[in-house]
């Protein structure tokens, strides 16, 4: 082996031994017929370059620790620290790849239950169900097609979808029109009190104005269309009554919140990452912390992550008062939005009562909505005769 090659392959390693006196470590490694490459002194240490089988000599005598191997050895030593990192993205990348190939999920998109039930047994006919392969394309198509026909008198149209590791069904029901005839009368009648705004009336006979008072039950529009006092016609009346109507909500917020403060101490970790889950490659080292992430690797909706925890502690604060009114705000809207569950507008607020508890504040608060209030009751054409009768 020619001198280069040697160079190449020899196993050098740089190694710290401790000492206090410099001149007489080299004069016994000079004994010891150790070849010195390189040297560094340091104060209480020196840093040579020798061959792996000197440093086996040298361990024996004095206190020493190797700090970087060199050449084709140098890269086996920084393999053997990575081999974690190395070994956690192969697995991933196995982990994707078969993944990538198994169906989790069979979604069927329909609001009829039972159509939802038809399609989900014929597609298990095909073999198209959880735990299974990903079919191709074409196959795919020919499944479709064969269940369309099968069902022709049900379906009209019907896709599936491959979207990660889930097929989407998508299906619109055949429906056979028939005409039916629309014998229905109706008013419209005060869901609540209310004092009437405005009214856009498209059928039926308005019994309101503006600026008047409602009760809940009045009947707002009626659908007997008279004429002197006569029944001429009934239909089902239809419009909209915007009123103000009244309100009181009772809120309950926190006068403190907590905070999150960094305290400099941080930790490194990895995650790995699916649509729904989402895995800790190894243990948390830190008890309260938060993390940032940074995306090292992504195969078909599977993602490898480099996560950074800092170390916080938690503290207790104070809200000021523009925090306060905008919590008290926020509770205000998010109750009357589940209350009325419909197109309506917030006129006015005032808080009636407040009382603290510790912590929580307690707020009475009156509230005007302008909202639709008419509602469609039905009649019969009997029920128009007996109050005409009485």
């Amino acid at each position: 082996m020619n001198d280069s090659l040697k160079e190449v392959y020899t196993h050098f390693v740089k190694v710290a031994i401790k000492t206090n006196n410099n001149i007489s470590l080299i004069q016994s490694l000079n004994r010891m017929n150790i070849n010195i490459y390189e040297i560094d002194y340091e104060k209480t240490k020196i840093l040579i370059k020798i061959t792996y089988a000197d440093y086996k000599k040298i361990k024996k005598y004095y206190k020493c620790n190797i700090i970087k191997h060199y050449n084709i050895y140098g890269y086996k030593d920084k393999f053997k620290k990575m081999k974690i990192y190395y070994l956690t993205i192969i697995i991933f990348i196995v982990l994707s790849f078969l993944l990538s190939r198994i169906i989790l999920e069979v979604k069927v998109i329909h609001t009829n239950p039972l159509i939802r039930e038809l399609i989900l047994r014929d597609l298990k006919d095909y073999n198209i169900k959880k735990y299974t392969i990903k079919k191709d394309f074409n196959t795919l198509e020919k499944i479709k097609n064969e269940i369309v026909l099968n069902n022709k008198d049900q379906i009209e149209w019907l896709s599936i979808e491959n979207v990660g590791m889930k097929y989407i069904i998508r299906v619109e029901e055949r429906i056979i029109n028939e005409k039916q005839e629309n014998n229905k009368y109706c008013n419209l009648v005060a869901t609540k009190d209310g004092l009437v705004k405005s009214f856009n009336i498209s059928k039926g006979d308005a019994l309101i104005s503006n600026n008047m008072n409602v009760k809940k039950g009045d009947i707002l529009v009626s659908g007997a269309i008279k004429f002197n006092e006569e029944v001429k016609n009934n239909v089902c009346a239809e419009g909209k009554v915007i009123a103000n109507t009244w309100y009181t909500v009772n809120i309950k917020v926190p006068s403190t919140y907590k905070e999150n403060i960094k305290t400099g101490a941080k930790r490194f970790n990895m995650s790995f990452k699916r649509k729904d889950d989402s895995y800790l490659i190894f243990k948390p080292r830190l008890n309260n912390y938060v993390s940032e992430e940074k995306k090292i690797l992504s195969i078909l909706g599977n993602s490898l992550y480099f996560t950074t925890d800092y170390e916080v502690k938690t503290e207790t604060k104070e809200y000021t008062e523009d925090e306060l009114n905008k919590l008290v705000e926020d509770e205000v809207n998010s109750k009357m939005k589940t209350l009325l569950k419909s197109d309506y507008e917030i006129v006015t607020k005032k808080v009636l009562k407040k009382s603290q508890n510790d912590s929580i504040i307690d707020i009475d608060v009156f509230v005007v909505a302008l909202e639709n209030i008419a509602e469609v009751q039905e009649y019969t054409i009997e029920q128009i005769e007996e109050e005409i009768t009485e």
